[in-house]
């Protein structure tokens, strides 16, 4: 075991990085399995020692194998961390550890503070280690200065593994996928979305992992290139899709770097082998970082959302659990955002359908604190009486009133400060019950007399939140219509139908605007213009028609079309008069002759059309 100087290490690790071997992805391999040689250029899967580089638009498989790839590198360890004043303060690089352990090349950072506290960070996580054996570091490694060993116990060391590597860096559009039952080990990093080009758009990648799979990486996990976006380009991306399994990180999981990075989680576990600061960190340079959980459970000691302030950081908590191990919440002259959570102004944790839990009794004043700042924000909660038996001891309603935030201590779990949303708008109408009064008539925007249990109380196909009765079309979230009327403008046509986009699309978008019963002034209604259906009784649109009677007049009927004339029909017969006119000039016209026809019409028809041609 030695001493080293921290310049010192960090050249030892980037000479480590860039002396690794690194295996490409083959193009012309044929079934895209990671185990097949000839998926591999020169025909050799990955070992522990390679990287390996999918840098083709391929779709790789880690599947399930009947005999797996035995590793044994550690992945978690706990530590001593018994202060002892006389241990020498500093930095240390232990290399080559070994102890009572039966591995080799573990390699280790011990940090020992004033108080002779050691901390310790596994740099390289070696091989041929097993669980629950120890690691001894001298004192003679931590400056000699009398002070006790520092023990080292391994928690976990990954034995069988479906698919192994060194490194792994994935991109150019391509997807890698780690099927239930497999198990990709990586002895250092994986990184998404790294290989490829920015400017041709391929310098993107997906990582997903299926239920029932497993990723176990010893260092870091990076979601996004380096490489931030060109002028003029779209932004790489990069995607994490976990729909189950485990993915277990060493050190840090980074959502967004210089590229855009994405992670989905819809079920399984995230989590985190080492104490780092801040494990989790969401938009840490120019790209955007975004994660969707819409299940499973994200468990880390701290949160860092954009780092740089030069990106956007989002976490959508629509389901699952996010847990936060560290208990140190910052301090009120800080606003709470100098903790173990770190927000940038575009930055925010948006609690919907899933729930927050943060270790310590007394969260509460940070997160009224990150409330007050639109740092956490709770408007779209779909569920409600999530824990209907606990009592929560704070909450914060949102300004519609339609969701409210709960915290609650020690009673959900205990050490915990456990916050969800719940709805107050148990039909998702937008409109919180308290307002909707059930009355059939709005009085005002805090008393609309709807049905609390009808999202649509009119049926008119708008919800009752976007219809508030002011009269004035807005827009689709703010109609203006009346909740208790479907058809407010009495045109014909359903509020729902009447978009006030200005364009026809169809029936059942019309574009026009439902306060306006003819939108465009040409003294046909709405709902006559918008067509009538030959296989369905139009009554009610004829009656639309302008008139003085409820429909057409004897006037307007001859006026539909020039030269018209209207004849009357008794006992059965229609008389009409043909009149035979002459003219020396075409100008001037004279009656040459006057005959009366008497034409048959069906019985009961009280009027008959008809028409004359002249014979060829």
């Amino acid at each position: 075991m030695t001493k080293i100087t921290l310049a010192q290490c960090i050249v030892c690790i980037l000479a480590t990085s860039v002396g690794l071997y690194a295996i490409n992805w083959n193009p012309d391999g044929t079934d895209g399995d990671w185990n097949t040689p000839a998926s591999w250029n020169g025909g050799v899967v990955p070992t522990v020692s390679d990287e390996a580089k999918i840098n083709q638009p391929t779709n790789v498989t880690v599947a399930n194998v009947t005999t797996p790839t035995p590793v044994s590198f550690i992945h978690a360890f706990s530590h001593n961390g018994d202060a002892d004043a006389s241990r020498t303060q500093g930095t240390y690089d232990v290399t080559d550890a070994a102890g009572d352990a039966s591995g080799t090349g573990a390699d280790f950072r011990v940090q020992v503070n004033a108080s002779g506290v050691p901390s310790v960070r596994l740099l390289s996580g070696g091989t041929g280690y097993t669980d629950n054996e120890t690691i001894t570091i001298a004192d003679s490694s931590l400056g000699s200065g009398g002070g006790a060993a520092v023990v080292v116990t391994v928690i976990q060391a990954l034995v069988d593994a479906t698919a192994v590597a060194n490194d792994l860096v994935t991109g150019f559009n391509s997807t890698l996928t780690v099927n239930t039952g497999a198990v990709l080990a990586l002895a250092n990093d994986m990184h998404v979305g790294n290989a490829g080009n920015v400017v041709n758009g391929t310098k993107n990648g997906t990582v997903q992992l299926d239920s029932g799979g497993q990723i176990v990486v010893n260092n870091v996990v990076r979601v996004g290139s380096w490489e931030a976006a060109s002028e003029g380009v779209s932004p790489p991306s990069a995607v994490l899709e976990i729909a189950g399994g485990t993915l277990s990180i060493h050190k840090e999981l980074y959502v967004g770097v210089g590229g855009n990075g994405t992670l989905n989680l819809s079920g399984g576990t995230v989590s985190f082998a080492a104490n780092e600061w801040q494990q989790l960190r969401v938009g840490s340079d120019q790209g955007d970082g975004v994660i969707n959980m819409t299940g499973g459970n994200l468990v880390t000691n701290g949160i860092q959302m954009d780092n740089d302030a030069n990106s956007a950081a989002r976490i959508n908590l629509d389901g699952g659990i996010l847990e936060v191990t560290s208990g140190w919440a910052g301090n009120e002259n800080g606003g709470y955002l100098n903790g173990v959570i770190t927000f940038s102004a575009s930055s925010v944790i948006a609690i919907s359908d899933g729930i927050f839990q943060w270790k310590g009794t007394n969260k509460r004043p940070a997160i009224g604190a990150l409330v007050a700042g639109g740092y956490i924000t709770f408007a779209t909660s779909t569920l409600s009486s999530i824990y209907p038996d606990v009592t929560p001891e704070e909450s914060w309603t949102s300004p519609d009133g339609t969701t409210t935030l709960y915290a609650d201590t020690n009673e959900v779990r205990s050490g915990y400060t456990t916050v969800w949303a719940s709805s107050n708008d148990t039909d998702g109408d937008g409109l919180a019950d308290g307002v909707e009064t059930n009355t059939g008539t709005f009085v005002s925007a805090s008393d609309t007399g709807t049905d609390p249990d009808d999202p649509d109380t009119d049926d008119d196909g708008l919800a009752d939140g976007v219809e508030t009765n002011t009269g004035t079309f807005v827009s689709a979230s703010d109609t203006g219509t009346d909740p208790h009327v479907a058809d407010t403008d009495s045109d014909g046509l359903s509020d729902g139908a009447e978009t006030g986009t200005g364009t026809f699309v169809d029936a059942t978008n019309t574009g026009t605007n439902p306060h306006l019963a003819d939108t465009d002034g040409d003294t046909i209604s709405d709902g006559v213009e918008t067509g009538l259906d030959p296989n369905t009784d139009s009554t009610a649109a004829i009656n639309l028609l302008p008139s003085t009677g409820g429909g057409l007049t004897e006037q307007d009927i001859i006026d539909l079309r020039v030269g018209s004339k209207l004849a009357s029909i008794a006992n059965d017969q229609a008389i009409l008069q043909v009149v035979i006119e002459q003219s020396d000039d075409l100008v001037s016209w004279s009656t040459l002759q006057t005959e009366d026809v008497t034409v048959a019409a069906p019985d009961g028809t009280d009027k008959q059309f008809f028409r004359y041609r002249m014979q060829d």
